[in-house]
């Protein structure tokens, strides 16, 4: 009986920690992650244009290729990738933030989108030093 009691409480306590390391980081839904795909002579943003919600979360995976194709050239995982929004509008919510993949935290870039963010599609431009520039959008949903 022991043994029963003992594994109903593991299994519950693991699938608590499971619920906490999938939750969101803002309040809101989680929005579906935005990939940046980076290395030498490539970027890439997909989705083009991302779905996001009010109170939700805007979350950029770096992902960069581990080495340039030279060996003695970039290490891309220290390359440092700006996200900014492109207009006085788009910067409201989408304030610049820099990061590397080393340097970034679970190496995402996260946005908390407000809760009364008005409904349309924002542009936002990611840089990624040594390799180059893009603007992709986020369209914010309810």
């Amino acid at each position: 009986m022991k043994r029963i009691i003992l594994m109903l409480v593991s299994t519950m306590m693991l699938s608590g920690c499971a619920a906490l390391t999938q939750s969101s980081y803002c309040e809101g839904p989680r929005a579906n992650r935005v990939q940046i795909h980076y290395g030498d002579s490539e970027l890439t943003v997909t989705p083009r244009i991302a779905n996001v919600h009010q109170t939700g979360d805007f979350v950029l995976k770096l992902m960069p290729r581990k080495r340039s194709d030279d060996p003695d050239g970039v290490d891309y995982n220290t390359v440092e990738v700006t996200v900014v929004g492109k207009t006085a509008d788009d910067k409201v919510w989408i304030l610049e933030k820099t990061e590397s993949y080393d340097s970034a935290e679970d190496h995402q870039i996260v946005y908390c989108v407000p809760e009364n963010q008005e409904l349309k599609v924002y542009e936002y431009e990611v840089t990624v030093a040594e390799v180059g520039k893009l603007d992709p959008r986020a369209r914010v949903n309810q």
